[in-house]
């Protein structure tokens, strides 16, 4: 006769079972997962090892670029720019080291660099494109000069800089006093600072930019740059940006320059600047525009070439 005893004797063989199978069936299966597992684990290490020493080798690549780039520069640059005046405006957060090198090479070029302008980044800060304006508007401009018709705080405070700090032969100059005046006055609302405000006006200059633009607005930030430097090309005799390759990217002021047309066919730019290679080439673009031409240079798709030709 079937009773409740029989009854809880047969369920719980039934439970005992299913726990059996889940159990072998589980074991099984983690056996098969787990020996996967092993093998991803296993080649994601032997990339990272093959990753590894792919980098260790362009590490070294590199230093040995820049090793030889070091010992050449100096023949190669050696006169090309005697007795010419350039001006270094620096971005906010440009490279110390690529400024230092680049400068270091002028000289070694025997130019002669009429100073420093480090740009802070309240000049390329939206927030204050109405103190620029309302400056620029103030009456400060230079005698015999025009500020463009533009409400435009980029172009306005470009021009105004472009005015006192550089020149053309042939084309009026500010008097000292009128220059030192726009730039304690640029200096007083702390969007540049200078080493001396007895600068003499350049015709050529270097504009070492930052990387990529960040923060809320960086297509303002970039067009406060672009606009500097076009202003300067303008006023002066020619124009290098320099950088890095990520600065000639769609938010970079080099990527900028490029994509148009109009800036692309008056400024020169070097995208690999943090390289002794690149400020070798910064160097040498400015020798090209003293020679009448222009060129982009460096490592991006963007460039036209790596260096400039060394025929100038």
């Amino acid at each position: 006769m079937i009773n409740f005893r029989y009854h809880v004797v047969s369920l719980i063989s039934v439970f005992l079972a299913l726990a059996l199978g889940i159990i072998v069936g589980t074991t099984q299966l983690n056996g098969a997962v787990l020996s996967d597992l092993r093998s991803q684990v296993h080649g994601l290490k032997n990339d990272k090892q093959g990753l590894e020493a792919a980098n260790r080798q362009l590490t070294g690549q590199l230093a040995s670029s820049d090793q030889f780039a070091s010992s050449i520069a100096p023949a190669v640059v050696a006169g090309r720019l005697t007795n010419t005046k350039v001006l270094v405006v620096v971005a906010p957060g440009a490279s110390s080291g690529v400024v230092g090198g680049v400068s270091k090479l002028l000289h070694g070029a025997g130019a002669v660099v009429t100073g420093t302008v480090d740009l802070t980044s309240d000049y390329l800060d939206p927030r204050r494109s109405a103190d620029l304006k309302d400056f620029a508007t103030s009456g400060v401009v230079p005698a015999g000069f025009n500020l463009p018709a533009t409400a435009d705080s980029g172009a306005l405070a470009g021009s105004l800089l472009a005015d006192v700090l550089t020149t053309k032969q042939g084309e009026p100059d500010p008097t000292q006093t009128e220059r030192q005046q726009v730039l304690a006055g640029f200096a007083s609302l702390s969007v540049l600072r200078l080493a001396s405000r007895k600068l003499d006006p350049a015709n050529f200059v270097v504009v070492v930019s930052t990387g990529a633009a960040t923060g809320s607005n960086p297509a303002q930030q970039v067009h406060m740059v672009v606009a500097l430097s076009s202003a300067l090309r303008t006023r002066g005799l020619g124009v290098v940006v320099t950088g890095t390759a990520d600065s000639a990217g769609p938010d970079g002021v080099i990527g900028a320059v490029r994509s148009d047309d109009h800036l692309a066919g008056t400024l020169s730019t070097v995208d690999d600047a943090n390289t002794v290679a690149g400020q070798l080439s910064t160097v040498l673009a400015v020798s090209e525009e003293k020679g009448g031409k222009l060129g982009h240079y460096g490592t991006t798709k963007s460039a036209d070439s790596p260096v400039p030709s060394l025929g100038q």
